[in-house]
């Protein structure tokens, strides 16, 4: 299974969410599975969009890990950057398309990345994001 992860960056702040309903999901980035004839760089785009209504522009692919999925499926994961000069700051969005979140209620918001937010996941490429962050 192909999977891809977005790091959506604005002025030194990375777009994240939490379940509404299920906070106990933990602080998340979206994410999602690539979809039969779908390109990685495509998904990635699609699936921002769908998780959190905000219009993302592809900035560059970070690097992939081979891991074996919560259902043990072998998976392999790629990390995204991407920008966005969407205004919000904090906004509630239901999850459209096609995947397991359908109707699913997320709490979007840009949080700072110094120091790097707690996820409760696929936190592995955060530090490599290129641009630059508010302490250097």
């Amino acid at each position: 299974m192909l999977r891809v992860v977005a790091y959506v960056v604005r002025d030194h702040e990375l777009l994240a969410f939490d379940h509404r309903d299920f906070p106990e999901a933990g602080r998340q980035v979206p994410a999602g599975t690539v979809e039969g004839g779908e390109e990685p760089a495509a998904t990635v785009v699609r699936e921002v969009l769908e998780e959190t209504g905000v219009r993302a522009q592809l900035v560059c692919l970070l690097g992939t890990t081979d891991e074996i999925a919560p259902r043990g499926e072998p998976r392999l994961n790629f990390f995204f950057e991407l920008t966005s000069d969407d205004p919000r700051d904090t906004w509630e969005h239901s999850v459209h398309g096609s995947g397991g979140d359908e109707g699913l209620v997320f709490v979007c918001r840009f949080v700072p990345l110094e120091p790097p937010p707690a996820l409760i996941a696929d936190g592995d490429f955060l530090r490599q994001l290129s641009l630059p962050r508010a302490n250097g």
